[in-house]
Order: C-alpha cells, then structure tokens, then sequence
C-alpha cells in the first residue's frame, strides 16, 4: 500500500498514531487504581512518539531500524502494564477476568517468540508468520471482550457502591 497510494498509507499511520496517542492518555487516567497504569500510558505515549519520528525519517538510513528496535521494547513494557494493572485492578473482585489478563499477557509473547522464530527460519517462516499473524489478531479481539467484561463490571461496581 506504501507504494501504491502512499497518502493512504500515510494516513493509516496517522490515525494509529493519534488513536494509540489517546489510548496512553486514557491509560495515564488510571494511575490513581495502580502504579502499572502510569507506566503503560507513558511507554504508548512514548511509543507513539517514535513511531511518528520513523515517519519523517527517511527509509533509506539506519535510524529507521535503530528506532524500530527500541520501540519495540518500549510497547512490550507498556502492554505488560497495562495488563498487569488490569489484572491487579481485578484481583479481589473478579478473579478468573483478572487471571485472564494474565493469561493474555503470555500468549502475547509467545507470539513475539514465534515471530522472531519464522524470521529466523524463512523457509518454515511464512507458514509460521500466518498463523502469529491470525494469533494476533485474535488476541486482540480477546483483549476487546477483556476490555468491555472490565468496564462492565467497574461501572457495576461504580453503581452499587
């Protein structure tokens, strides 16, 4: 899509870097419930800031995989706490949601492992890279339901207490 429609492309990246942008804020917002919550919102706030550098840098020079290397790392801590402290958030109140999360948390890096794993190995790797591929998008749509059975039930709890 780069090359074809490039202002396509380019407002793609736009749109996910305002949308995650505002994700970390949202995250920020909860830092009252758990410490995790900060971490997480600062690391997506950082990530999105690196991501929109690697967009007005060149393609052509070193910086670009320089930063993509540290941002990767950057949005491994930012999911961890955003999971952890939704898994913390939980504890007490709804167990088997809060043990979910951390559930989620483990199969995310066994998809970052298995990634790296068909990089390595090119010839199994794109049979590998569809699958981590699928894997991740249902895990995002595992983390939507996580995400809306959590708001449920703090507004739950919002209500009755």
């Amino acid at each position: 899509v780069k090359n074809w429609l490039p202002w396509l492309a380019l407002t793609g990246e736009i749109l996910i870097i305002a949308g995650s942008v505002v994700y970390g804020w949202i995250l920020l917002q909860f830092s009252s419930v758990s410490e995790h919550y900060r971490t997480a919102g600062i690391c997506q706030i950082a990530s999105c800031l690196l991501m929109a550098v690697k967009q007005v840098i060149p393609d052509h020079t070193g910086m670009v995989l320089l930063i993509s290397l540290v941002t990767i790392p950057v949005g491994l801590v930012a999911r961890y706490n955003e999971y952890v402290g939704h898994a913390y958030s939980l504890e007490g109140i709804e167990d088997d949601l809060s043990s979910s999360w951390g559930k989620l948390w483990k199969w995310y890096i066994g998809l970052y492992v298995a990634m790296f794993i068909s990089i390595i190995f090119s010839a199994f790797g794109i049979l590998l890279l569809l699958v981590v591929l699928l894997g991740i998008l249902a895990l995002g749509i595992y983390q939507m339901v996580l995400l809306y059975r959590t708001a449920e039930l703090f507004e739950d709890y919002r209500r009755n207490k």
